[in-house]
């Protein structure tokens, strides 16, 4: 068998551990929040049609275009 050097990483993805449920629940909060933040700010941009396709360019760029499509729709 081969004796290779351990990592720079040590044992860190060896001893992972999924998060607990009351974190996944803390995360999808945190997640739910930030989905409405976003959704404000696209519509305090509607009077704005620059800073609102800005706005939706940037967005699509993070890739969460799709939780915002109601709003976009919507204006």
């Amino acid at each position: 068998m081969a004796n290779f050097r351990p990592g720079i990483e040590g044992n860190r993805f060896i001893d992972y551990a999924p998060d607990d449920e009351m974190t996944h629940v803390y995360n999808q909060q945190q997640i739910e929040d930030l989905k409405q933040v976003v959704g404000r700010e696209l519509v305090a941009a509607a009077g704005k049609p620059s800073q609102q396709l800005n706005f939706i360019d940037a967005v699509q760029r993070l890739g969460v275009i799709y939780d915002v499509e109601k709003e976009i729709e919507a204006e």
